[in-house]
């Protein structure tokens, strides 16, 4: 029995398709007749399992994993909580006196249930579809995937990894027969949040765009409500301190965090967004001294909103951002199917039902994933074994057409060696016998198979040995389903750009959105003796992974090609086969598959981000000063202020996650300190000559040959974009040729007397408009600080604060009013307007500035005089 299992940040599933027959004293499972599909429960009879594990301090062998887990929490200890936002990288989760990584703790969550899974069913179970977020590096999913093997389970199939949303949508359509349909999918979880644009044509599931954050969900929204708590204390006056070497400390803090999740469900199941519900935290926290520290206060669902608002805005920044990537127009979306356990939460529907009105659904949030992976595990491809001899047999168990194709591969069993010499593979079908001969690799294929009409079709497969007597049977059912049979085929696009890195530069193996498969060959050369060599495999800026050529035969001589073939399948995994050449560049001295390899990413610790920022910052205040570029300069003190300040406030927050902060670190990095532009001429220039063309334009807009010029700029710039993303040097070298044929065209249109001496140089335009909103967006951020200072003031002097506090606050909340309108209008600024326009209307919007300064002076004179 083959299982599905959604692998959860804070809770997982286990799930089987179709109505299971339980074993005897098993509880009962939950069956979804809407997808056919049985939730499996554990032996306790629950149906989600907390993704919790602990280990007994002096008996390691003893551990706990699921509800009883999370009990040790309430009992104050610590155990490890939401690991899978941490899967993948080299981070060490601390239990008593020891360490785990993420990979060890999912192992010991996907054992216990595989044994839930065998004690329901009461059979083993040897494979399982685990499922992944879409927006998972390949490292993540890599150690996922060697969790489950480590786990005991059977991973020899790439399609035994499922995005989540795929699988969420495949248990959708089970029950919605609509052909074509477009949907969007807002997967917000435990601890990873994604949003897919998923396409149903003619049967086939397509998942045409992506985005996401794989470290936001409840959790963030938990621990900001934990930081609510601890913020209100400090403010009292009873600061808490929390040391994460300090195994009470974090018993503390798993406390806290159950705490937080239970306010939630509260919070969720209280009928009106301004009654409050209550937060007790009693007998949980020490303070420096060690004296006990108690918490009450109350929290409204209206609040409780506003305290998470800038997540819930980041996760509508995303699904705009996957609409623009799979260029889709809204009005065309169905609908936006609500995926994962944080859905439940008012907030976050309100969230989505406001950007989508009408079309949001809601659809077994925490149980659709699971389902999902189930319904792709009953169509894995059949094993069956006799004799030493192991058959994969790979038949679609529905097609939507007459005919179908049935494949396998022949291997010894448990990986063997096994001899091919003579064996024939037979194929019964109703009507005749086919024969197809093994490869030298064990594969075969009867393509062109006729089906039955009118009923399922039942075929057996047959292994003969070398003496043409048989080995092994196995029989096997396909169905004709012309109108889809449920949508089982699913269609993926590349989630993320991923490039090879070689001597020469970047080459793209296959960029964001591509459909797969996609395939592209580097050519290396033996600089001496080498007997291996490497190609780093790049995502954007980042190294994620390694192309390993093992084994170079020496006779192959220095100088030899090395012929590296790399492929991204259909099923969203990589391979790839190498060719040793000759000196001579002819004969083919080797072939053999290549290693690729996903390590762990390094997280540093909180101190080693500390400094990192103390430098980065350091030489940020100094190059708005320095730095010879003036578009450098104004990002550094718009952008570049306000990415300092999140790591800053990151880094100074009790709850401080090392992932999080390191992104944030590396994201102002990459302002203070641009990667070298690998393009020739650099792209800075192309923007410049972009800019300075559109400038010259403006100034002939009445002129008739203007208008087809701007479209031909329009195409050259966004050809220039694309090839710039891609890397692609020989597109690049093209489209700047053909923009400086457009800016001798542009220049003549202005100036029809210019001589021969070539076109004069454009104007200087403004910076683009991202970087003059950014600048004046830090203006803004800076008046509200001066307005913070004065109030802070104000809040000191307590007798005049309370005689003319209702003043006070209607003056500040006026003030706060006109800069939210001039924020609201700098944000409204079109990103993609040409900078003078741009420019315009941001001055436009801080025509309420001067008005505004005034009265932050007049408050501070207020406070100054009384």
């Amino acid at each position: 029995m083959d299982i599905g299992i959604d692998l959860g940040t804070t809770f997982s599933v286990i799930a089987v398709k179709g109505k299971a027959e339980l074993a005897a004293g098993s509880p009962e499972g939950m069956y979804l007749p809407e997808c056919d599909v049985t939730i499996l429960p554990t032996p306790l009879g629950e149906h989600t399992v907390p993704s919790v594990f602990w280990a007994d301090a002096t008996d390691p062998d003893r551990v706990l994993v699921g509800p009883e887990a999370k009990q040790k929490a309430e009992e104050g200890e610590a155990p490890i909580m939401f690991s899978k936002r941490s899967i993948g990288t080299d981070k060490l989760l601390p239990m008593h006196d020891r360490t785990y990584t993420a990979r060890k703790v999912a192992e010991h969550v996907l054992r216990y249930l595989k044994d839930c899974a065998e004690r329901a069913l009461g059979r083993p179970v040897r494979r399982a579809v685990i499922t992944h977020p879409a927006y998972f590096d390949r490292n993540q999913v890599e150690e996922t995937r060697l969790a489950a093997i480590d786990a005991g389970f059977d991973m020899d199939l790439p399609e035994q990894m499922m995005m989540e949303p795929a699988a969420a949508s495949l248990a959708y359509v089970q029950e919605d027969p609509k052909d074509p349909l477009l949907v969007l999918t807002y997967d917000l979880g435990g601890g990873t949040f994604d949003v897919t644009v998923v396409a149903r044509d003619q049967g086939v599931l397509r998942l045409k765009a992506f985005e996401g954050d794989h470290l936001l969900g409840g959790y963030n929204f938990d621990r900001r409500l934990v930081e609510w708590v601890l913020d209100k204390l400090a403010a009292q006056g009873r600061a808490i301190p929390h040391d994460e070497d300090d195994a009470d400390d974090r018993a503390r803090r798993a406390r806290l965090l159950q705490i937080a999740e239970q306010v939630k469900l509260k919070l969720h199941e209280q009928r009106s967004p301004k009654v409050p519900v209550p937060v007790k935290v009693l007998d949980v926290l020490v303070d420096a001294a060690g004296k006990k520290v108690n918490f009450q206060d109350r929290i409204t669902r209206e609040e409780y909103a506003a305290l998470i608002k800038d997540y819930l805005d980041e996760t509508i920044a995303c699904c705009r951002r996957a609409e623009a990537k799979a260029d889709v127009d809204r009005a065309a979306l169905d609908f936006v199917l609500l995926v994962g356990g944080s859905t439940y939460g008012q907030w976050v529907q309100e969230a989505v039902e406001q950007e989508y009105p009408g079309k949001v659904r809601v659809f077994n949030p925490d149980l659709c994933v699971a389902a999902g992976a189930a319904i792709r595990a009953a169509t894995l491809p059949t094993i069956a074994a006799a004799a030493g001899i192991e058959v994969v047999i790979d038949a679609p168990p529905t097609s939507t057409l007459p005919r179908a194709t049935i494949s396998g591969r022949l291997q010894g069993e448990k990986n063997a060696a096994l001899d091919l010499t003579g064996r024939v593979v037979l194929l019964h079908t109703p009507e005749r016998i086919m024969e197809a001969k093994p490869t030298d690799t064990g594969t075969f294929a009867f393509e062109d198979v006729p089906l039955r009409e009118d009923e399922p079709t039942t075929f057996t497969l047959e292994v003969t040995d070398a003496k043409g007597l048989n080995a092994l049977r196995k029989t096997i059912t396909v169905a004709y389903a012309p109108d889809g049979g449920g949508a089982e085929t699913i269609s993926t696009n590349l989630p993320k750009s991923l490039f090879l890195k070689i001597a020469e530069g970047f080459k793209l193996l296959a960029e964001e959105g591509a459909e797969l498969p996609k395939k592209v060959e580097v050519t290396l050369r033996r600089i001496g003796g080498e007997s291996s060599l490497e190609v780093p495999v790049y995502q954007a800026e980042e190294e994620i992974g390694v192309v390993r050529v093992d084994n170079i035969p020496p006779d192959a001589g220095e100088g030899s090609k090395v012929v590296v073939a790399v492929e991204i399948t259909d099923k969203n995994s990589m391979r790839g086969t190498v060719k040793v050449l000759s000196r001579g560049g002819t004969a083919v001295a080797k072939e053999q598959p290549v290693n690729i390899v996903f390590p762990p990413l390094k997280v540093p610790s909180l101190a080693e981000l500390q400094a990192k920022y103390v430098e980065l910052e350091a030489k940020r205040q100094e190059d708005i000063y320095n730095a010879p570029d003036p578009e450098q300069r104004l990002r550094l003190e718009g952008i570049g202020a306000k990415k300092s300040k999140q790591a800053a406030e990151m880094l100074n927050k009790q709850t401080a996650d090392p992932q999080e902060v390191n992104r944030s670190v590396k994201e102002l990095e990459r302002l203070v300190n641009p990667p070298a532009d690998d393009m020739s001429p650099p792209q800075g220039t192309f923007r410049r000559k972009v800019d300075g063309c559109r400038t010259m334009l403006q100034s002939v807009s009445g002129d008739p040959q203007a208008a087809p010029l701007g479209k031909m700029l329009d195409r050259i710039e966004a050809d220039g974009n694309q090839a710039a993303t891609t890397k692609n040097q020989r597109k690049w070298g093209m489209v700047n040729e053909s923009l400086g044929q457009l800016e001798d065209r542009i220049d003549k249109l202005v100036d029809p007397n210019k001589g021969g001496g070539g076109p004069s140089p454009p104007p200087t335009p403004p910076p683009p408009t991202p970087l003059i909103k950014d600048h004046f967006l830090h203006q803004v951020s800076g008046l509200r600080r001066a307005l913070a200072q004065e109030w802070e003031k104000l809040e000191k002097d307590r007798a005049k604060f309370d005689k003319h506090q209702g003043i006070f606050r209607g003056r500040r909340e006026k003030i706060e009013a006109g800069l939210d309108q001039i924020e609201a209008a700098i944000n409204k600024v079109d990103d993609n307007l040409e900078s003078n326009q741009g420019s315009a209307q941001v001055q436009l919007a801080l025509r309420p500035r001067p008005q505004i300064e005034k009265q932050i002076k007049e408050l501070g004179e207020f406070v100054a005089t009384g």
